[in-house]
């Protein structure tokens, strides 16, 4: 899946995160960009400190999304197929 977004929506959404704690940034250092005609570069990691509370974020809106697919399912099977329409 991809998304089209630009650079005005993904470094604040960054630099949120790392204001927040859960991301440390860091500037390319000049040796690492030596001869390459482009800016320097920030790179982003995800703070060790909050892998554990990021899994559980992920697990809980996974099951929220498998909840409402089944809750959606269901409730299609209940319903039935359009009018004029058979299974």
């Amino acid at each position: 899946m991809t998304i089209d977004v630009g650079p005005g929506t993904i470094y604040p959404i960054l630099q949120r995160l790392t204001e927040g704690g859960w991301l440390i940034s860091r500037d390319e250092q000049p040796t690492e960009a030596a001869g390459r005609p482009r800016p320097p570069r920030r790179y982003y990691r995800l703070n060790p400190d909050h892998v554990s509370a990021l899994r559980e974020e992920l697990a809980a809106a996974y099951e929220r999304r498998h909840r409402t697919q089944s809750s959606v399912r269901a409730r299609a099977a209940w319903v039935g197929p359009p009018e004029g329409q058979s299974t």
